[in-house]
């Protein structure tokens, strides 16, 4: 439906997935996250926020 009309769809997220990183990063992230008193999953959403800007 969107293709002949040059439209890119709108893709729905379900707002979860995994990252490999280096076991070295994990351990800093997590180090990082309890000095913030903040979870892990809490540091790593604001940090991509930061990353990619809060409104995108």
């Amino acid at each position: 439906m969107c293709e002949p009309e040059g439209i890119v769809p709108k893709v729905a997220y379900k707002g979860s997935f995994n990252v490999r990183i280096s076991p070295e990063l994990h351990r800093k992230a997590v180090i990082t996250a309890a000095a913030l008193q903040m979870s892990l999953n809490s540091f790593v959403e604001n940090s991509i926020e930061k990353a990619v800007g809060a409104n995108a």
